[in-house]
């Protein structure tokens, strides 16, 4: 259900900063990183976690194993240098209004992001190198429900001084470092606040810098307890509670602390809804007049089958006269010629126009002749 509830916030507000003009600021740049780097940071456990709970078979290969320890590190120090990167954003918008603009810039954005990102991959990839290339003889069962550094490290059979030495200079240098900073950030931003003259306004920025330092503390408390204590407070009962607090638990509350509670969000959030309702009922009048359409074709092509079936039968009648008139008119023929065998023949007058013409020559002639006295 968290995961679901995870997948569901962070996806929503990739959405909202993706399709909302008033949200493409560095501000939600950031949230946008921040709310990728937890879909993914739980999709590295999750699945595997829920898989293990349903199925027989609790085992996991040694490749995916180096994988989700290697995805895991990387995913956990980007988050905090995303949040780190996020303080700096808020105490420019707040402190430096005037240059934010100038200081904030899309390069500069894309800059933090991108040393973000492949700082945190370096990272791991030391972290995950110094894990297993230590020889490991004791067990091939992890007393935790996932691959994660300090388990991992005392299933080995060596000693893992130096691997316990990089771990630590490696999280100070992230974890540590980026903490500090954004405590300073918030620090700045405390003294600015007090500054303003509205108690209304400074309650409102102080309930929002407390929620989202809350969420700072639970997630840097956990993830520094987790990779900075000494190796005698080694518990593998608290290990699996804390590993589920900042792989389940703040994936959950960072898109309600970050986005839910901002008005921004909100707006954009009521805006997509309005935006859905009206396409529900453009889609609905589309969709009765789609029927209404499909109504007429199907009149027109129930007209054009019955036309088509009148020009057929129509056709088959006109067939029929056609051979009536043939038989008539062979009839006729019969009954001319019978007509023609009982005439009388007058003899001396021509049989044909031919004749006729010949005939009448030959008297004109005879005429002419006598009148003239010729012989």
């Amino acid at each position: 259900m968290a995961y679901m509830v995870t997948l569901t916030g962070n996806f929503l507000l990739i959405t909202m900063v993706k399709v909302e003009p008033k949200l493409q600021t560095p501000m939600y740049f950031f949230l946008t990183n921040l709310a990728v780097t937890d879909i993914c940071f739980s999709s590295t456990v999750v699945p595997k976690m829920l898989a293990n709970t349903i199925s027989q078979d609790k085992s996991i290969s040694y490749l995916g194993c180096v994988t989700q320890l290697y995805f895991h590190l990387a995913l956990g120090a980007t988050e905090c240098l995303i949040l780190a990167a996020m303080a700096f954003d808020r105490y420019n918008a707040i402190c430096k209004p005037l240059q934010y603009n100038m200081i904030m810039n899309q390069r500069q954005c894309f800059i933090l992001a991108v040393g973000c990102w492949t700082m945190s991959f370096f990272i791991s990839f030391i972290l995950t190198m110094a894990t297993f290339n230590l020889p490991y003889c004791k067990s091939n069962k992890i007393n935790h429900f996932f691959c994660e550094m300090p388990p991992m490290l005392h299933l080995s059979c060596a000693d893992v001084w130096l691997s316990e030495v990089v771990e630590y200079a490696l999280v100070v240098l992230v974890a540590v470092g980026s903490f500090i900073l954004i405590l300073v950030s918030y620090l700045f931003i405390t003294f600015n606040i007090l500054s303003l003259r509205s108690t209304k306004h400074r309650q409102k920025a102080f309930s929002t810098c407390v929620s989202h330092l809350a969420v700072v503390f639970l997630f840097y408390g956990t993830v520094l307890f987790m990779h900075l204590r000494p190796p005698s407070f080694y518990s593998p009962e608290h290990d699996r509670i804390l590993s589920i607090l900042y792989t389940v638990v703040i994936p959950v509350l960072n898109p309600i602390i970050y986005s839910v509670r901002n008005k921004d969000i909100k707006a954009a959030i009521k805006k997509s809804m309005g935006l859905a309702k009206t396409i529900a009922i453009i889609t609905s009048e589309l969709k009765h007049d789609a029927q209404r359409v499909e109504f007429c074709l199907e009149q027109i092509e129930q007209n054009m089958d019955n036309t088509i079936s009148r020009v057929n039968q129509n056709t088959t009648q006109i067939s029929t006269l056609d051979e009536q008139l043939g038989k008539l008119k062979l009839k006729l023929d019969d009954l001319e010629n019978k007509f023609r065998r009982n005439n009388l023949c007058v003899r001396g007058l021509p049989e044909s126009v031919k004749d006729h013409a010949e005939a009448t020559n030959q008297t004109v002639r005879k005429f002419i002749w006598k009148s003239t006295g010729l012989t």
